[in-house]
Order: C-alpha cells, then sequence, then structure tokens
C-alpha cells in the first residue's frame, strides 16, 4: 500500500485526488468498522465473564448462607426452649406472689 504522500505524488490533478482521497476515506471507514466490530465482541466476552464470576460468586455465598441457617436453627430451638422454661417459671413465680398477697397460701 502506497502512502498518502506516495499517492499525492502520482495523483497530480484535483479529479484524481479527490477521488484518491474518497478511496482512503473508504478504507478507514472500513477499517473502522472492523476495530469497532472487534472492540464489541471483547466487550461483550468481557460483560459474559464479569457476569459469570458473579452468578457463580453468587451461588457460593447463597449455599454458604444457607447453611450457616441450618447451622443455626439449631441452636435457635435451645435458645426457645430455654426462653419458654424461663416464661413458665416466672408466671409460676408471680402467681405464687399473688397467692401469697392474698394469703390463700
Amino acid at each position: 500500500m502506497d502512502t498518502f504522500v506516495d499517492g499525492l505524488a502520482e495523483k497530480a490533478n484535483a479529479k484524481e485526488l479527490k477521488q484518491y482521497t474518497k478511496e482512503l476515506e473508504e478504507k478507514l471507514a472500513g477499517l473502522y468498522e472492523g476495530l469497532r466490530d472487534g472492540y464489541h465482541k471483547e466487550c461483550v466476552k468481557v460483560y459474559r465473564n464479569v457476569q459469570a464470576a458473579f452468578t457463580e460468586e453468587k451461588e457460593k455465598q447463597t449455599k454458604h448462607l444457607s447453611e450457616e441457617v441450618a447451622r443455626l436453627e439449631g441452636k435457635n430451638q435451645l435458645t426457645l426452649f430455654f426462653a419458654i422454661l424461663a416464661c413458665i417459671i416466672g408466671l409460676g413465680n408471680f402467681a405464687l406472689l399473688v397467692f401469697l398477697m392474698l394469703r390463700v397460701l
């Protein structure tokens, strides 16, 4: 491919220069389109890779959180048992105080 200066030296008159300039513009437009398409394809690849990474990380975190919730459910059952037991003992103590104040016992 000739350089721009070589092309200008070969084509001396204005009509040929306009034609040569038009050809160069068409070549540049073609190169630009090729670059734009390649850039778009690479951007799509990067987007899909990032999306896949986020999806994979979300699945890992969801699995981890599900395991933690399952592990803590057993501890919550034990805490609930003791809370109910404390409530029953407190109500019994309250009833005993009321009976003592009323002199029933």
